[in-house]
C-alpha cells in the first residue's frame, strides 16, 4: 500500500509548507490535513489532485516516486529518486 500521507508530508517539507500553507494553497481544511496524520484518515483522490496542482507536480509524479521507492526496497535494485 502506498503511504500517501507520508508522500504529502515529504512534499510539504520540500516546499517548506506547513499544514496551514497547504490548506491555503489547496482549499483543503487544516482539520482534514491534521486528521491524515493524527487519526490515520486517508486523503481522497480529489484532495491529492488539489495538492498536486498547488505544488505544480503531476499526479503521475506524486505516485511514481513512491512506487519507485517501494520497488527499490523489495528488489534491491538501485532506482534513482526523481526529486
Amino acid at each position: 500500500m502506498i503511504d500517501t500521507v507520508k508522500r504529502i508530508n515529504e512534499l510539504m517539507d520540500i516546499k517548506g509548507w506547513s499544514a496551514y500553507e497547504l490548506s491555503n494553497q489547496t482549499g483543503i481544511s487544516t482539520n482534514a490535513i491534521y486528521d491524515w496524520n493524527k487519526i490515520g484518515a486517508v486523503p481522497t483522490l480529489a484532495n491529492i489532485i488539489k495538492i498536486c496542482d498547488a505544488m505544480e507536480i503531476s499526479l503521475e509524479y506524486f505516485f511514481a516516486t513512491v512506487v519507485m521507492r517501494i520497488r527499490k526496497k523489495k528488489t534491491g535494485y538501485l532506482i534513482r529518486d526523481r526529486h
